[in-house]
């Protein structure tokens, strides 16, 4: 595959306006790094019209201490009076307030964000009367995810719709990963396309890495999962043209998970780039 294009944020702490570094996959890819502890003013993560909820986390705080801060305000919660509903919502909100596109920010840098998911979670499994509420498989699970956006009694269609519209294309990865986890969790993306596109980002990942610092560097996994953890993945920029391309191309998806699979990709790509 040649000549697809791959923008990464590059690293200037307090710069307002920072610069993007474009080439293509296959060329000599200069990955920026950021500085993901970078000191903020200390800000307010706001209520969501779901829970009203309100979370005070300092801006500053690292992935460990907002942890803290998030695992505090669940023990001091009394969650009597709720239903498991009610529940599911206040704790997944909590952490989507605390940190932004988390399922996506866990795929493209898992070394540095799985504490996340593993304590979301615990807190769900602690605080829902019913377990067979957070264990939800198949249909079942499609349904919750449906109540949970407010996307009950939409054809598939809407609800591409509704969620162009809630998630706009910025332009990045990130948000790639984030819609698809949306529409994969109503059951609108096969899970055998789910388990394609995991694997193409999990390429996207190594090949960045091993163009970036050669052969001999890409054996070294201490070396790979701190290059993970630094951010460099978190800011690419990738077109769904583009990842269309990647996993086409490059990944040879129809090879590996069959036509069926490509067809699929094909015209969720397509609806995803109309308007």
């Amino acid at each position: 595959m040649n000549g697809i294009g791959i923008s990464n944020i590059g690293s200037n702490a307090g710069s307002k306006n920072q610069q993007k570094k474009t080439t293509t996959v296959d060329g000599n890819l200069a990955v920026g790094f950021r500085d993901l502890l970078e000191t903020k003013k200390s800000q307010e993560v706001g209520a969501t019209d779901r829970t009203k909820d309100t979370l005070n986390i300092s801006g500053y705080a690292n992935v460990p201490q907002r942890l803290a801060e998030l695992q505090k305000l669940h023990e001091e919660t009394d969650y009597s009076g709720m239903t498991d509903m009610e529940i599911y919502k206040l704790i997944n909100d909590r952490y989507e307030q605390a940190f932004p596109h988390r399922g996506a920010k866990m795929e493209l840098n898992t070394p540095k964000y799985q504490d996340i998911g593993i304590q979301n979670m615990a807190n769900l499994r602690e605080a829902i009367k019913n377990p067979n509420f957070v264990q939800l498989r198949g249909e079942a699970s499609y349904n919750r995810a449906k109540e949970y956006f407010g996307y009950q009694g939409l054809s598939n269609s809407e609800i591409i719709q509704k969620v162009k519209e809630e998630i706009p294309d910025d332009g990045s990865l990130e948000n790639k990963i984030e819609i698809r986890d949306r529409l994969a969790g109503m059951g609108l993306i096969s899970d055998i396309t789910v388990m394609a596109f995991h694997s193409s980002i999990a390429h996207l990942q190594r090949q960045v890495f091993r163009e970036t610092f050669g052969q001999e560097a890409a054996k070294d996994i201490n070396a790979f999962e701190n290059w993970l953890r630094s951010g460099s993945m978190e800011d690419v920029q990738m077109s769904w043209g583009e990842m269309k391309e990647f996993m086409f191309g490059t990944m040879k998806v129809a090879e590996i998970y069959g036509v069926e699979v490509q067809k699929e990709l094909n015209d969720l790509f397509k609806e995803l780039s109309e308007g």
